[in-house]
Order: C-alpha cells, then sequence, then structure tokens
C-alpha cells in the first residue's frame, strides 16, 4: 500500500479480491465481487442523520439545512480540537473511535503537513471490524 495515498488500484483476481485486506486501508471497493468493505459508523456525533426520516422535512431545502448545521457543528469540534490535543478532547466530550477518525480525517485535510502523521495514527489503531455492503 502506498504511503500517503487516499485512494489506489490493485488489480486481483476474483478469489484473492473477496479476503484482501491491508493495515491502514479504510475502505476497499471490490469491483469483482461488486461490494464495498468499509468500517461501520457507530459515532455519536452525526448520530442525528439516522434518526431524521426524510418523510419528515417539508423540502429538499430544510434537509440541506438540516444536515449543514449537523456538519457546522462538527466544523466548530474540527476548529476546537485544532487548538487541544484530540486525544485529549476525546475523552473530556467522550468521543467514540469513528468520531475521532472522523476528526482526525478533517484535521488532516484542513492542515495536511501538521495533521497526516495523527490522522495515519488514528486510523491505523482503529481495531473496527469492516462491514461488506453489496452494490
Amino acid at each position: 500500500v502506498p504511503q500517503d495515498c487516499q485512494l489506489f488500484g490493485k488489480s486481483l483476481s476474483r478469489s484473492e479480491s473477496a479476503t484482501w485486506a491491508a493495515e491502514g486501508v479504510g475502505a476497499v471497493l471490490d469491483l469483482n465481487g461488486h461490494t464495498i468493505r468499509c468500517k461501520q459508523y457507530s459515532g455519536v456525533v452525526l448520530r442525528n442523520l439516522i434518526r431524521k426520516r426524510t418523510d419528515s422535512f417539508p423540502t429538499d431545502r430544510s434537509v440541506i439545512a438540516y444536515v449543514v448545521s449537523l456538519l457546522t457543528d462538527f466544523c466548530a469540534l474540527v476548529y476546537v480540537s485544532k487548538h487541544e490535543d484530540v486525544r485529549k478532547l476525546a475523552r473530556i466530550l467522550s468521543l467514540s473511535t469513528a468520531d475521532v477518525n472522523l476528526l482526525a480525517s478533517f484535521l488532516g485535510e484542513i492542515d495536511f503537513l501538521r495533521y497526516a502523521r495523527l490522522k495515519d495514527e488514528i486510523i491505523r489503531s482503529d481495531a473496527t471490524e469492516s462491514k461488506d455492503i453489496k452494490l
């Protein structure tokens, strides 16, 4: 697996692609088996997206406004974590592993040079099992 690479391809046989896994790889798109293998989100920060039903919003604009408000709240958390240690903040706010991964990913996108190592450490230390989603 290439270092510091967000997207790469690997050619495998049909039988190999069904079981292929590598350390530090968050998601696998298996074109042979028509599946996506990824970690299931079990966090609390974006849990409200699961609870709300699309039929409870009168228009598409209201759905978009709701999603934007949730992301704005999360971005405020990202901003706070720029000035505080991520692991300490995670303990204080009782963030789940999935939330810390998401936080580290956002920080890595904001300032790659400063947070790339942190993002890599946090994501590689995540022992959450992957889940297969049939396409």
